[in-house]
């Protein structure tokens, strides 16, 4: 691609390529001296679109091992109406503090409409976690994991050992557990100024009018209004849509000057139950109990 300002191609359409990202895993074999290991590969699928005075980079990486990564990436140029010496307002950028830029925050949400084994009868389950110090001799904390079906709409918040998946409704691992993605958060700053920016994770029954996590085009039946929060009204879910929401809050720096350097906001979907075992194990070998053995 050019690196030139002046240059500016505008391509409607997707990028893909692969990309390696590093070991996959590794093991020691039963024969002494012996390792088994591998190196991963992502597919990635890109597309970059200018808004404002921003370049968004959007990420799709599909990994080798099951699991996809949703990223969104922000680069380009500070915006020029962000500068107010005046007000007080925002970090110093420039030589003294001539020039200040506001502090803002991207909010970026994931619309993700599951349909696993070729069903969109799905279901939700939220796990929370409790930890106990030890008492009375113990050597470790005692923890207890307590699962919840989520029936009917949800907001939901993001904590310490509190986890979600969409488990499928009608396919099953060689093993016998039901298929299932465990929804798996990154680094994230919840932005309070708004309605449907006040949850990290939205759960609704299936409607094709609800589009958009804020701004849809118009509301989806009486009163609705037109942002996820107001969908959250205790429908039976039957079809469940997930809303993913990652913030990252923006406090503008030197290095942000000129061009900006991406900074970036997103999460996974890592496959539970998915496969019976790794799906990357080389062919001809099972690990059971400790061993390899012949055969998957």
């Amino acid at each position: 691609m050019p690196d030139s300002v002046n240059e500016t191609p505008t391509i409607k359409g997707l990028c893909t390529t692969t990309r390696s990202r590093g070991h996959a895993y590794r093991m020691q074999g039963d024969t002494p001296g012996t390792v088994h290991q591998a190196q991963g590969r992502d597919l990635l699928v890109h597309t970059v679109n200018q808004v404002g005075w921003y370049e968004y980079l959007t990420e799709w990486r599909f990994q080798d091992d099951g699991a996809i990564t949703m990223n969104l990436g922000a680069t380009g140029s500070l915006s020029w109406d962000d500068y107010d010496a005046g007000d007080g307002r925002g970090r110093p950028v420039g030589k003294g503090a001539s020039a200040r830029a506001t502090s803002h925050s991207h909010n970026a949400f994931w619309r993700l409409d599951f349909a696993l084994d070729g069903s969109t009868r799905n279901r939700v389950e939220q796990y929370d976690s409790t930890v106990t110090a030890p008492t009375g001799g113990q050597q470790a904390p005692t923890t207890r994991t307590t699962r919840t079906k989520i029936t009917k709409e949800l907001a939901g918040d993001i904590r310490n050992y509190r986890w979600w998946r969409v488990v499928s409704a009608t396919g099953k691992n060689k093993d016998g557990h039901a298929r299932s993605y465990e929804i798996v958060p990154g680094p994230t700053t919840r932005y309070p100024g708004r309605g449907f920016t006040k949850h990290d994770l939205y759960v609704t029954q299936y409607n094709p009018c609800e589009r958009f996590a804020s701004h849809n085009p118009g509301p989806c039946g009486p009163g609705a209004g037109t942002s996820v929060d107001r969908w959250v009204n205790g429908q039976i879910l039957s079809h469940p849509v997930v809303w993913m929401n990652i913030g990252f809050h923006h406090v503008a720096r030197d290095e942000d000057q000129q061009p900006m350097p991406v900074h970036w906001q997103g999460f996974s979907l890592a496959p539970r139950d998915a496969t019976a075992m790794n799906p990357l194990t080389p062919d001809g070998l099972a690990w059971q109990n400790g061993h390899w053995r012949p055969g998957r």
